[in-house]
């Protein structure tokens, strides 16, 4: 542990005082990332006279005193949330339930397939899960989210990917981007497969 001191007043979005310029505290080290992403890259600091860790901006403070083996590196305490590589371009899913297109796209792939909502809901009770006419329109209204299983059993009946649901169709250029990641990966997967 390091002892650090705020070198600014340290207040919340919500207005809390954290900590005063000039109150003492200690950085702490720690194995597990933060939990939320806002405290990514921030530093977990235990203040004197309180009961809680806060996280704070590493430019909010300053070491207090050099250590034994030289200048302390605040850095060394700050905490990264781990990111999958893998997934690095892939956008972030909206935070608004309205903002999934799952109905609009579910309602748009059954009318392309010439399906009515009774008819999905029986395909979809052939694909293992009951689906009524009402909770196919309730879902095309996005009164509720679905389920995983219902995304399962709605893309098995319409016979197409379940992702397609989530793709915003009014945006020509997200369904052009998803086309050719679609492509991409055929190629990636299936010829693979060949050889």
């Amino acid at each position: 542990m390091a002892e650090v001191v705020a070198v600014k007043d340290i207040i919340t979005e919500a207005g809390f005082v954290v900590a005063l310029k000039g109150d003492k505290g200690k950085a702490l080290c720690t194995l597990k990332p933060p939990t939320e992403s806002k405290n990514d890259g921030r530093i977990p600091i235990k203040w004197s006279g309180r009961q809680r860790v806060y996280w704070v901006p590493v430019d909010s403070i300053q070491p207090l005193s050099d250590g034994a083996a030289g200048p302390i590196d605040l850095n060394f305490y700050v905490v990264r949330i781990k990111h999958n590589d893998r997934y690095a371009g892939v956008p972030e899913l909206p935070q608004a339930a309205l903002d999934f297109h799952f109905g609009n796209n579910l309602r748009l792939c059954r009318r392309i397939r010439r399906m009515s909502q009774s008819e999905l809901g029986k395909i979809m009770g052939k694909a293992g899960l009951r689906v009524t006419q009402s909770t196919i329109s309730c879902r095309e209204k996005q009164k509720n989210n679905p389920s995983g299983n219902f995304v399962k059993a709605a893309a098995k009946a319409l016979k197409l990917p379940a992702f397609l649901f989530f793709v915003p169709f009014e945006k020509c250029g997200d369904l052009e981007s998803a086309r050719q990641f679609v492509a991409e990966v055929t190629k990636e997967v299936c010829g693979r497969r060949d050889q």
